[in-house]
């Protein structure tokens, strides 16, 4: 299924045929996993629609960074390159002399970013991926002034993108290796420093993950990455810089699957890395740069689970790594590649995280299980192992981490990070106990790091007490670590509300902060010039509607805001007459009151609530007078104040309960009263009155509705009743045709807990449980009545409900939600194998796959949009690597991610909609904040490649 997914998207957006074959498992932007059919730049495929919050507020950083790498970017006479953001250039290339930090050149001019990645060093200069508005992610190469920063090639001529990825510099011959996608599809190429035309040596596509240590490396003659070709999922590459000396050293992983090869370490001659298959699980590996030549060295934790070694760096012919034993304890390990030995200089001893070679020894963060985590060195054996210092007295432990080794005026000294109540800190150490200490006073959060020495000065990011986080520099002494410059400023955050589109999905309306107006209507087609704010409702700071949150915001509450047609029903309040029903065409001339339903100042506000929409007419409940806090009127409008009008309800009513549910021709709703407890009414056919259906449990007991979705012409819907639990019920509207369906799990157990569909009062997307799919329904049930939900259907019939299959075995469930379709399959999100990936189903148990292009992503807010992409959030963790919260999307066979945010920092995309042919969503992404961005499907792919 997933082959032809991909094969039918791949010529609808004219995909080459190449990148649609190799990269079904991930296909990614630079910045996450470049190199993977990422033709586009992000500037290309996601826009921010507006900075609509510019006044001081949360985000104040510029997130320095681009490298953390041992080949970030240094120039032959040591200054540093490294990518950071300004609110007027976006994300571009700066330079620090470890004295100042300068901008070096606007690549992309303007404030969307040309996203400088991979930066490598090579003849004296810098090599990286960067991205103009006229050639998207290419191949640039500086030398740290503006005039020496070029763009070196452009595979893809025009505004597509090769992607093009550097991945080693090799001195014999004097080359660079990088990845690319020219006409041919996805390959590795090299290039000489003073040529502009590359030589493409295979074709395949680069794999490693440009965030984890040793996902590339260079001996000097041979450069060993992570590549997929056709065949192949991804496994341990190596070049020579020769087409013939660029090949696979195995498949690792049987099949398609991937090894995910990382953390190349050269000893001598050979190259150790760590790798994972199903019967070693990750491990660590050896080769020679042969495919005869490459093996695993040892299964330390035998069987599937992983040893997950870490930290390796070369001693001598020796190599020292951290790595799990079958107890799960992170044993400190030496090998020569044969025999292999553990260094434990007391009982119990443990190491973890990453290594560094020091004034002749290898340092480490190690516990012996008295004082913590705390800075350990080496010289390679067990009485040669000892503790540097104890920062933090007692077990506590400060956990040294992000080691950098720099030269100040002192001399050399180690600087790392320490954990702390004050959060992360810098601390540096001589190799001594007294010249261990620490050099900030307060840190931040998770991104402080020290990451290049230039200048007697070690250079890095940090986060003060404020929260901002800049370019810091240290010269080893407490009054030396000071901020080195404040390139981001402070605009501040709009915190846009949930979207919500209108009848035809062209425009879309949310709520926006802004210091100047507060909490106030905008709109938005998808475009920035069409995004814009509709009218300040509250003049001034004042906010006309109430802002993110759990209650009183129309957009987060969702039963407060719904569209009629094109305008927007909305509870809005004009700083005079309280939280009352006003309407809006996106315009300020067609955003009205409708009604005062409740006269007097702003203190006394009738509340309107549960709106719902039948044909041309809204409905929703207010309040007329203080007294009547439980029973709410009933009104209608088309969308004016002399068609606002109250209508008659029972005189009987107690109560009536929301949300509407819209189906055959009518809206249902859950009503009560005294004599015959909560049971299900509708609107009559004028649409100017309410109505008994049923009386389903006799007497004064109830059937307490618990949502329900249209199917077929007739409501199906989940009610409670005593002794029943929660089960499936059908009605056409009419007493003798509103029935309950099988009793799934018989007796009082229920075998499900709502039916929750996008169109049940406009639920937020992360509740919504329930879709119809051709005469089908699909939601989530449990036959057996213990909460171990499964994916259900129903067509309305008794022998037509049950169970499709049981995805996740055991009594977990698992517990299907968001499901999309295209009217005869549905997409969704659910547990299986213990995480949460995408799944489609046709209905059947046989047709029930898993989405293997999203599996480890944690996926969550899932829209289709018209052309069958799917866009979600999620969270990529890979290893002991975490990207943060960030925006996937793409065909179901070829899922990208776009790592919006800097590092490891997440954009956290939220409230995703489809307006027009477009996803919209919220996200914070560098300077800019909390602010609305659009993702346009139509640009991902380059047209006029077959």
């Amino acid at each position: 299924m997933n082959e032809q997914w991909t094969e039918a998207t791949r010529k609808s957006h004219k995909m080459p045929r190449a990148c649609a074959a190799a990269t079904r498992r991930w296909c990614l932007i630079p910045g996450l996993l470049p190199g993977l059919c990422a033709s586009i730049s992000y500037a290309q495929v996601i826009e921010r629609l507006a900075d609509i919050e510019t006044g001081p507020g949360p985000q104040t950083s510029s997130f320095p960074g681009g490298f953390g790498r041992p080949d970030f970017g240094v120039l032959a006479d040591g200054r540093v390159l490294f990518a950071a953001s300004d609110p007027e250039h976006g994300s571009e290339l700066w330079l620090s002399t470890g004295a100042s930090a300068v901008l070096v050149r606007d690549i992309a001019p303007g404030s969307s970013g040309s996203n400088p990645t991979g930066l490598v060093a090579f003849d004296g200069r810098v090599w990286f991926s960067a991205s103009d508005p006229a050639h998207g992610f290419e191949l640039w190469v500086s030398d740290g002034s503006p005039a020496g920063t070029r763009r070196v090639t452009d595979l893809l001529p025009g505004g597509d993108s090769s992607s093009a990825t550097p991945i080693a510099a090799l001195t014999a011959p004097p080359l660079l290796i990088f990845s690319a996608i020219d006409a041919a599809g996805s390959g590795i190429f090299s290039i000489t420093a003073n040529t502009a035309t590359p030589t493409r040596l295979a074709s395949k596509a680069f794999c490693g993950l440009l965030g984890l240590p040793g996902s590339r490396a260079s001996t000097g003659t041979r450069a060993f990455f992570g590549g997929r070709d056709a065949t192949n999922g991804c496994e341990p590459s190596v070049s020579d810089g020769t087409p013939a000396g660029t090949q696979s050293l195995g498949n690792l992983a049987t099949g398609a699957a991937d090894s995910t090869p990382t953390r190349y370490t050269q000893v001598g001659n050979s190259v150790y890395f760590t790798a994972t298959n199903s019967a070693a699980g990750r491990e660590l590996w050896l080769s020679d740069g042969t495919p005869a030549g490459t093996r695993l060295v040892a299964d330390f934790a035998p069987g599937n689970p992983s040893s997950d070694p870490s930290g390796l760096i070369a001693r001598g012919n020796s190599l020292l790594f951290i790595a799990r034993d079958a107890s799960s304890t992170r044993k400190l390990r030496t090998t020569d590649g044969t025999t292999i030995s553990t260094i434990e200089p007391a009982s119990g001893f443990s190491a973890a995280g990453e290594t560094i070679n020091f004034a002749g020894e290898t340092c480490f963060a190690g516990d012996d299980g008295s004082s913590g985590s705390e800075l350990w060195c080496t010289d390679g054996s067990a009485v040669g192992t000892r503790r540097v210092a104890d920062l933090l007295a007692g077990s506590g432990g400060t956990s040294p981490s992000a080691f950098l080794v720099a030269d100040v005026a002192t001399g050399s000294r180690l600087f790392f990070n320490v954990a702390s109540a004050a959060g992360l800190r810098f601390a540096v150490s001589d190799g001594s106990a007294a010249g261990t200490r620490i050099l900030s006073s307060s840190g931040g959060g998770f991104l402080e790091q020290l990451f290049a020495a230039v200048g007697g000065q070690a250079i890095g990011r940090f986060t003060d007490a404020s929260g901002d986080l800049e370019l810091w520099r240290s010269d080893g002494s407490v009054l030396g670590t000071t901020r080195l410059a404040d390139i981001g400023s402070a605009p501040g955050s709009s915190l846009i509300s949930r979207i919500v589109p209108s009848a035809s999905s062209r425009i879309g309306y949310f709520t926006a902060f802004r210091s100047d107006t507060g909490y106030e209507l905008w709109r938005t087609d998808g475009t920035a010039a069409g995004t814009r704010l509709v009218i300040d409702l509250a003049p001034g700071t004042a906010s006309g509607v109430a802002g993110p949150g759990p209650v009183g915001s129309p957009f987060e509450a969702p039963r407060r805001a719904i569209a009629l047609g094109e305008r927007l029903l909305f509870s809005g309040n004009d700083g005079v007459s309280g939280d009352e029903p006003w309407v809006s065409d996106g315009s300020v001339a067609g955003t009205q009151r409708l009604a005062e339903t409740l006269a007097g100042n702003n203190g006394s506000s009738s509340g309107p609530e549960q709106f719902a929409v039948l044909g041309a007419q809204g409905y929703f409940f207010a309040r007329t007078s203080t007294g009547l806090v439980s029973l709410r009127r009933l009104f209608r409008t088309d969308g004016t104040p002399q068609g606002t009008t109250e209508l008659a309800v029972p005189a009987d009513v107690v109560q009536f309960i929301g949300p509407w549910l819209p189906a055959a021709g009518t809206l249902f709703i859950a009503g009560a009263t005294a004599a015959e407890g909560e049971e299900l009414w509708r609107l009559n056919a004028a649409g100017d009155a309410l109505i008994r259906v049923a009386e389903l449990a006799p007497g004064t007991a109830s059937t307490a509705l618990r949502g329900g979705i249209e199917r077929n012409g007739t409501l199906l819907f989940a009610a409670a009743q005593q002794g029943r639990g929660v089960e499936l019920f059908v009605s056409d509207g009419s007493a003798p045709g509103t029935a309950p369906l099988l009793d799934l799990a018989p007796g009082f157990p229920s075998s499900l807990e709502a039916l929750q569909p996008l169109t049940l009062a406009q639920v937020p997307v992360r509740q919504r449980t329930t879709i119809a799919f051709g005469t089908r329904v699909f939601y989530p049930c449990d036959p057996a009545g213990l909460t171990q939900l499964e994916p259900c259907s129903s067509d309305g019939t008794d022998a037509g409900t049950g169970r499709i299959l049981d995805l996740e075995a055991g009594a977990v469930g698992s517990n299907p939600l968001e499901p999309v379709s295209d009217g005869t399959r549905v997409w969704f999100i659910a547990r299986s194998g213990g995480a949460r990936s995408i799944h489609v189903t046709d209905g059947s148990a046989a047709g029930t796959l898993r989405l293997d292009e999203t599996a480890g992503i944690e996926p969550s807010g899932l829209v289709r949009l018209p052309g069958g992409e799917l866009v979600m959030a999620g969270n990529l963790r890979l290893e002991a690597s975490d990207f943060g919260q960030e925006l996937f999307a793409g065909d179901p066979g070829a899922i990208r991610g776009f790592n919006l945010a800097a590092a490891d920092l997440s954009s956290s995309p939220e409230q995703i909609a489809r307006i027009g042919d477009f996803a919209l969503f919220r996200a914070s992404i560098g300077v800019s904040g909390n602010e609305p961005y659009v993702y346009k499907p139509e640009h991902v792919f380059a047209d006029g490649l077959e």
